[in-house]
């Protein structure tokens, strides 16, 4: 079967440079420096040794990916990675909790130029892509280098399956002939299927981040020496919604908001504050934690824009609102905070994560609202109630348990080996 992107990818991707290259150097500027300018072009350094590749797009697929990689390399220990990302934040986190025998890179854009080159240096035969990423012309090099590509803890949302990959459609079928697509669910199995997947090709493993490396709420670092809510993984419009319901319901407390993007930290302060004047112009400025800035008794309001440091947060919260669910974003994933001992809720958009929360319903482990203001009655219930909230905590807990096995599955299937053995 002929591997190259059809015409409609490739003109697709033409009108689209400008833009393309317009953010690669915003990117550039803002965060990323030379070598991400350089390696997003295919410039990418040498490899030294027969590495495997693996390829986490940004911070979720990263924080996916590290459990998995560090299973790999206790099974191998002469296991050497190539672990590639998109983004700048993404890097980030892998540099701070970077596997051994592991070097970095930024993946190339999917142009046939930037492929190429980057092929040219690298040494692998396999090619692990955490989650999503389906891009034609990456896939057709390793098609064309005899790389076999493997589609691991694999999810489509429903942006991959909207109208212009449906104009993509030919281009993401040839793509993922030959590919091993390792899904989170049935439902993911057969999205697969549909875009182009071969059924025979196709497996149900589970949830990757169902293993998720826990916080010990013993261990866990105090971030502020005052109680608080979590509101996590928020989206713009919904920090509005969840302030200004906190404001208004409450007259003391703090609300803690850990944008889903930290770079929004100065704007979503703006915004905060324009907020808390409507409400009570005495109420001093929310904090920013990427400037240190303090807290008080009366602060009301706290923004967590930082990156690396959530697991912390829900730690050592009262309670949890996941967001990304207010909005039709798709909802992030229950997972993390569920392991971490802190009551849940998410709002009615979670179609990124709907077998998740839907395991978490059937354990009576998680709360699903509707709205801003039903949020924060849960996070106040769940803040004093602690009967009810301890409940909450247990049945997430157990569902969550019987997930012990994902990670087991997924090094049998990747490593082909006895996953009883030792």
């Amino acid at each position: 079967m002929k591997q190259n992107p059809p015409w409609r990818y490739r003109f697709g991707i033409l009108l689209l440079l400008p833009l393309i290259v317009a953010h690669l150097f915003y990117r550039t500027a803002k965060d990323g420096g030379w070598r991400y300018l350089k390696e997003r072009l295919g410039f990418t350094k040498p490899a030294p040794f027969h590495e495997l590749h693996v390829h986490a797009a940004s911070v979720g697929e990263v924080i996916t990916a590290l459990p998995l990689l560090n299973e790999i390399q206790r099974r191998n220990t002469h296991q050497r990675l190539l672990i590639t990302t998109n983004t700048p934040t993404g890097a980030d986190i892998l540099h701070r909790r970077m596997p051994v025998r592991a070097r970095h890179a930024y993946m190339p854009l999917d142009f046939s130029v930037t492929t190429k080159r980057f092929f040219k240096t690298q040494k692998y035969s396999e090619s692990w892509i955490i989650e999503t990423e389906i891009w034609p012309w990456f896939y057709s090099s390793c098609h064309l280098n005899g790389v076999k590509v493997t589609i691991v803890s694999g999810r489509l949302s429903h942006r991959s399956r909207g109208s212009v990959s449906n104009f993509f459609h030919l281009a993401y079928q040839r793509a993922l002939h030959g590919v091993q697509v390792l899904a989170r669910s049935e439902a993911d199995a057969n999205n697969f299927i549909d875009r182009g997947a071969q059924a025979h090709r196709v497996s149900v493993l589970g949830n990757l981040k169902w293993v998720s490396t826990p916080v010990n709420t013993d261990e866990y670092q105090l971030l502020l020496p005052h109680s608080y809510v979590l509101a996590a993984s928020t989206h713009d419009d919904e920090e509005t919604q969840l302030a200004d319901a906190w404001l208004s319901s409450v007259d003391s407390g703090l609300m803690v908001i850990a944008p889903r993007h930290p770079e929004r930290g100065a704007r979503l302060q703006g915004q905060l504050l324009r907020i808390q004047l409507a409400n009570d112009i005495n109420l001093p400025p929310p904090p920013r934690r990427s400037l240190d800035e303090p807290v008080s008794d009366e602060t009301r309001l706290y923004i967590a824009d930082t990156l690396g440091e959530l697991p912390h947060w829900y730690a050592g919260a009262s309670a949890t609102f996941i967001g990304g669910s207010l909005v039709a974003h798709g909802g992030h994933n229950v997972l993390e905070a569920a392991r971490a001992i802190t009551p849940i809720a998410t709002g009615p958009y979670t179609d990124n994560f709907e077998h998740e929360v839907n395991l978490l319903i059937d354990a009576r482990g998680i709360s699903v609202i509707d709205n801003a203001s039903d949020a924060i009655a849960f996070l106040l219930r769940a803040s004093t109630d602690l009967s009810w909230s301890k409940s909450c905590t247990h049945n997430a807990s157990t569902a969550l348990n019987k997930l012990d096995t994902v990670l087991d599955d997924y090094c049998h299937h990747l490593l082909k080996v006895d996953s009883n053995a030792r």
